[in-house]
């Protein structure tokens, strides 16, 4: 828990100031703090543990990449594969529930018939793949058998995306970071303090 205070003063500084060079050295290290809360934690004494800090570096990657227009698809590639650690993390806990697999696939159609009409056609199957891939990864996470902080953690990661994707796609506001970054990075912390079982 050392770093979750240091790591929740950087997000707000986040939300209150977004332009350089403030925001480039706030958010870099606002993520480095997820990441280092999973190792004060002890993420590298478990498989579980293991997979989840590749998870949130791989994250941790993707913010940096999103801090840039050029390079928003690697950002996206990036957070995907984040996600297919935290699935596969997940899944060691129980497999997906018939009710679980419904909130999933409700989330991938709502997101899809949402987003992708609004979406450059070159980004379309970038996008559609990531929709798929965020809602395997709640529908697990959503899973009676998983710690209760990525009970609530994966959700709160997949509302935060759609609020990235209403400003990177749809309106640019400031609303959009006020509530995406406190959601993102809370759903970042919360799975990294998943590894402490």
């Amino acid at each position: 828990m050392t770093f979750v205070l240091p790591t929740a003063v950087l997000v707000a500084v986040l939300v209150r100031v977004h332009e350089r060079p403030a925001a480039f050295i706030a958010k870099p290290l606002a993520s480095a703090g997820f990441v280092l809360i999973a190792l004060s934690e002890g993420a590298t004494g478990s498989a579980y543990g293991r997979i989840i800090l590749a998870g949130l570096i791989l994250g941790a990657l993707g913010d940096v990449a999103l801090m840039f227009d050029r390079w928003f698809l690697a950002g996206l590639v990036l957070f995907a594969a984040g996600h297919v650690a935290y699935i596969f993390a997940f899944i060691a806990n129980g497999p997906i529930a018939l009710s679980t697999a419904a909130v999933g696939a409700a989330l991938c159609l709502g997101s899809a018939v949402w987003l992708l009409p609004r979406v450059d056609s070159s980004m379309r199957v970038p996008v559609a793949v990531y929709i798929v891939v965020i809602s395997v990864m709640v529908s697990v996470g959503l899973g009676a058998e998983q710690p209760a902080f990525v009970r609530i953690g994966a959700p709160l990661f997949a509302l935060s995306d759609l609020l990235v994707a209403r400003e990177r796609f749809l309106v640019s506001d400031a609303r959009n970071r006020m509530w995406g970054l406190p959601m993102y990075y809370t759903a970042q912390v919360l799975i990294a303090l998943s590894v402490a079982r």
